[in-house]
This record gives C-alpha cells, structure tokens and sequence, in this order.
C-alpha cells in the first residue's frame, strides 16, 4: 500500500488526496510536491504511477535490499539516497539500524522502509 505523507498541490495549497486518481493529477503538475512512503517489500504498488514517478531498476534493487548501505546515486534526475533509521532495541540495549530508502524528484519524494 502506497501512504501520502505530504502533498501540495500546484498552487501550493495542502492537500489530502484519496486513491490513486487523485494522487495522479496531483503528481501531473510539476509545481506540486508528493511525499509518499510505501514498504520496500511493496514497491511494485508504485507501478500504476510509473509515468510520473521515474525510479530507475538498479535503485529499486537497491532499495528492496534489506541491507544495502548507505547510498547518493543519481538517475535520471532522480536522486536515489539510502540513510539508515537507528532504534535502541528494548531489553538489551543495543542500537539497531533499518535501511531508509529515497527515491527524489522534481515534484515528489518517495520513502521506502521495513
């Protein structure tokens, strides 16, 4: 499932779109902004946007990594970026990173994670 974190549309005005239409016509005006969050197990449900959102083959392998690390590419016009997330595991104390990918462009910004 694809979340909308953020959007603006055109004119600058937030906005709240609701199914895959309305996220479209938002994403078709370049002075919108779309931030959108998907799990990287999942990124295949970002296919119907295909023709809007340009993520380039080897950044999606990359992305769908459980381990990849830490990355700057640029594709295309799109900059892919690899971060790691850090949570303190309960219990034992230790630190535990989890792979935060971004997939940015023009007008949006995709998040993938666990």
């Amino acid at each position: 499932m694809v979340s909308v974190r953020l959007c603006f549309d055109e004119h600058g005005t937030y906005s709240n779109p609701k199914g895959e239409d309305e996220i479209r016509n938002i994403l078709a005006h370049p002075g919108a902004l779309v931030w959108l969050d998907v799990d990287r197990d999942h990124l295949g449900h970002l296919k119907p946007f295909d023709d809007l959102i340009h993520l380039h083959p080897l950044a999606v392998e990359d992305a769908e990594s459980p381990h990849q690390r830490p990355i700057l590419n640029r594709y295309d016009g799109t900059i892919f970026l690899v971060l790691y997330e850090l949570t303190m595991a309960e219990g034992d104390n230790t630190i535990r990173g989890f792979p935060i990918s971004f997939f940015v462009g023009q007008n949006y910004v995709v998040t993938a994670g666990h």
